[in-house]
């Protein structure tokens, strides 16, 4: 009887592991701008991956600024690195690859209702500064034109903007962190977004509420696996006897 509940608590155990280090996703959808923020967490760190899936004709469509929370006691975080592809767009809506220095700033929301919080920006204010020229470096959401010039139906804030370009491409834009306290059981809350040119018009992530974790798909499935494997080992056990 022993061995068994024994057996059972660590399949369990296992599977919550693996669910508290799976990706958390944030959604975002409100006024015909979405988009995600997904947060991978472990022991001393974490990453952001921001796509925006907004239908980019202007800049009010680009993504530039996202806060959040994280849960428990943290220090020192800090970001460390930008992964995505710089691109310009032309006054005919082509798309050429550069190269570039990332530029979006990090820190600590100062004042306001999100005093406190963590602040990622490439159009920044509330204390927290960027690196990036201009209003430059926004993410870009898909195109809706066509062949090699996928923003011809975009207007002039986007197509050939000398002060808005050069952009993160639609493939999104991952930032690294790290960070006292972190693990691979911290969570993220009170998430809300900033599109367009303009600092502190933000939206709120997960559904409306400010940014519901929602883990991925497979996380659940590992989850229902372990109690599918603790089935299994009851059964099994009543056919010994």
């Amino acid at each position: 009887m022993k061995k068994f509940w024994l057996r059972a608590g660590l399949v369990l155990m296992g599977c919550t592991g693996l669910l508290s280090a799976s990706p958390i996703v944030i959604p975002v959808n409100s006024g015909g701008l979405s988009g995600s923020a997904t947060f991978n967490f472990s022991n001393g760190g974490f990453t952001v991956t921001l796509l925006n899936t907004t239908p980019t004709l202007d800049a009010a469509d680009l993504l530039t600024d996202l806060i959040f929370n994280l849960s428990g006691t943290t220090s020192n975080v800090t970001l460390t690195g930008t992964a995505g592809q710089l691109v310009n767009v032309d006054a005919t809506g082509a798309v050429t690859n550069v190269s570039g220095t990332a530029g979006w700033g990090f820190g600590t929301y100062t004042g306001g209702t999100f005093n406190g919080e963590f602040l990622l920006c490439t159009i920044c204010g509330a204390g927290v500064t960027e690196t990036a020229a201009n209003a430059s470096q926004g993410i870009l959401g898909p195109g809706t034109g066509s062949g090699s010039t996928p923003y011809s139906t975009a207007n002039g804030s986007i197509d050939g903007n000398g002060a808005h370009n050069p952009f993160y491409s639609s493939a999104g834009a991952t930032f690294s962190f790290t960070g006292t306290g972190i693990t691979s059981a911290t969570t993220v809350s009170n998430v809300f977004f900033s599109f367009g040119t303009a600092f502190g018009v933000e939206t709120p992530g997960g559904g409306g509420g400010g940014g519901g974790a929602t883990p991925e798909p497979a996380s659940m499935m590992l989850f229902g696996g372990g109690f599918v494997a603790l089935g299994m080992l009851a059964r099994k056990r009543q056919a010994v006897k």
